[in-house]
């Protein structure tokens, strides 16, 4: 699944986009406002990051309620043994983002040895099957590159224990 994707604090979800009417006399005719929290999540999206990678964070957004979110999913379990799964990636950059709020969520965090064999995996074929194509490639590469971080997270948790 390519999971490239952004996640930004969004205080008013009935107003993420608002239209109006331009003129009176020709009432066909709208503008359309979108809220800043939307204008911040397609500026993010559009910027430029390359893998499959889930950007988060911008103003208001904190660690902590990041964290509620993903201990509910499966093996994400922040609390526990697993590698933190927020980063600030070194190298792969955030395009255009002057704010340092943002970490990507290394989605491909997890618990087990057997695990993280299968995804790294899983991402060895999936960068074998991009080869033929350069842009797939060019995200499959960044993609292997947030695999490595977590891999040293892994690695560091698991010799910790």
């Amino acid at each position: 699944m390519w999971l490239r994707g952004v996640i930004v604090p969004c205080p008013d979800w009935k107003n993420l986009r608002t239209a109006t009417n331009l003129t009176t006399r020709l009432p066909t005719l709208t503008t359309t406002n979108y809220s800043q929290s939307l204008l911040n999540a397609i500026a993010l999206e559009k910027s430029g990051f390359k893998g499959m990678r889930i950007v988060v964070g911008g103003k208001g957004m904190t660690m902590g309620m990041l964290e509620k979110k993903v201990t509910r999913l499966p093996h994400h379990n922040v609390t526990g043994k697993n590698p933190e799964p927020f980063r600030r990636m070194v190298g792969l950059g955030y395009p255009g983002i002057k704010e340092t709020g943002y970490r990507d969520f290394l989605w491909m965090t997890c618990a087990s040895a057997e695990e993280w064999n299968n995804l790294k995996g899983i991402m060895v074929q999936r960068l074998r099957a991009s080869a033929g194509n350069p842009e797939e490639f060019l995200h499959a590469a960044a993609t292997q590159t947030a695999f490595y971080e977590c891999g040293a997270k892994f690695k560091a948790v698991q010799e910790s224990k």
